[in-house]
């Protein structure tokens, strides 16, 4: 696991918290931000409690300390957010009555670090506060979410591109989706039936592309991550002679690129 400290709220960070769990073997890192070089890592009884994860600091395997910090045993208390996938808590010390502060960690791949260096690029700890304030899930969660997100069509009533509301929930998702992965770009194409000149369908083509890219920018996501393509007419899924043919040529692709 891996997480912040923090105090009055996710802006407030104070430290930030490695836990590695192997078993009933428990060993935690703690750094703080103001700096980097002040670390305790330390060994800890674990119980599972009422569906709370417990870490209790039993000794110091190393550490380095400044002057304002303390070297304080503490307890870490964590229960588990089913909706978001975080874990969520305190940490505690009876030794030093300061350090009673918040933590929200989630589960982790990164490798443990046991030497007195900063290894980690602490560059996470602000995507982190991000997400946390746009509410996404934990990481762990989100690629469940990436790996079940199924792409989907956006049809328009006729002349029109405004964006129905019933595509509303899909596209905050898929907002959330593109926003949480660095590598992700969209290509957004605009389509018409067959009504209309040419150049008139084109136009409304470009509207309707152009709709979907506004709500994207307008919840954060940027111009570089977005491409945009109309049609107009050119390229039916069905054919122009029905309504519901029409329906479904009126419509935005969206694919990742």
């Amino acid at each position: 696991m891996q997480g912040i400290i923090y105090g009055k709220n996710y802006t407030n960070v104070i430290g930030t918290i490695y836990i590695l769990k192997d078993g009933n073997s428990v060993k935690i890192r703690q750094e703080y931000v103001n700096d980097p070089a002040d670390y305790t890592l330390s060994e800890a009884a674990f119980k599972n409690e009422n569906q709370q994860l417990i870490f209790n600091q039993t000794s110091f395997l190393s550490k380095k300390l400044g002057l304002k910090n303390q070297l304080c045993k503490s307890t870490v208390y964590l229960e588990q957010e089913d909706s978001l996938g975080y874990w969520r808590g305190t940490i505690k010390s009876t030794q030093c009555r300061n350090m009673n502060y918040e933590v929200i960690c989630y589960e982790s791949s990164l490798r443990f670090n046991e030497e007195p260096v900063n290894n980690y690029n602490n560059y996470w700890i602000k995507e982190f506060q991000r997400r946390l304030e746009k509410k996404y899930p934990s990481p762990k969660k989100m690629e469940e979410k990436r790996a079940n997100f199924k792409l989907f069509t956006i049809y328009f009533d006729y002349d029109k591109y405004d964006i129905r509301p019933e595509y509303i929930s899909r596209l905050n998702e898929m907002t959330m989706i593109i926003d949480s992965h660095t590598d992700y770009r969209i290509k957004i194409t605009g389509h018409t039936d067959a009504d209309g000149s040419d150049q008139y369908n084109d136009e409304l083509s470009k509207n309707r592309a152009d709709e979907i890219r506004r709500f994207f920018t307008a919840r954060g996501i940027p111009d570089h991550k977005i491409v945009i393509e109309f049609k107009g007419e050119k390229l039916p899924v069905d054919n122009n002679k029905t309504s519901e043919g029409k329906q479904r040529n009126r419509r935005v692709e969206i694919g990742f690129i």
